[in-house]
């Protein structure tokens, strides 16, 4: 079940257990006027508009009216390649990260848990 609910005076928070990700691309290819950002997050969604621009009642209708499109086949990988960079100014090495599918990726950090990973 989708719900929505204002987010200040220019976005909308929408609940999407489940389906954050597929959500937001239906948000983002439907292009709507005078929305900024769609940030998909785990369990919901936040829809960022141009003050003023949308009544957030009739923006949260015609959202939570949209069909979703297919759901992407289970166990899709995302190819991330790590990459050394040589040390400047003395500094330790640290590996750079490259994402070779960034469609697939909605958000990417770097972390200490990755460098030590990438250290082995």
């Amino acid at each position: 079940m989708r719900l929505a609910r204002p987010a200040g005076d220019a976005a909308l928070l929408v609940s999407a257990d489940g389906i954050a990700a597929r959500l937001a691309s239906a948000i983002r290819v439907r292009r709507l006027a005078a929305v900024l950002d769609v940030i998909p997050g785990a369990r919901t969604v936040l829809v960022i508009t141009e003050p003023g621009s949308w009544d957030l009642g009739e923006l949260a209708t015609l959202i939570l009216a949209l069909p979703l499109p297919a759901a992407a086949a289970s166990g899709a990988a995302v190819r991330i390649a790590v990459i050394e960079v040589p040390p400047d100014n003395g500094a330790a090495r640290r590996p750079a990260l490259a994402v070779k599918n960034p469609g697939n990726v909605s958000l990417f950090r770097r972390s200490r848990a990755l460098d030590r990973l990438t250290r082995r």
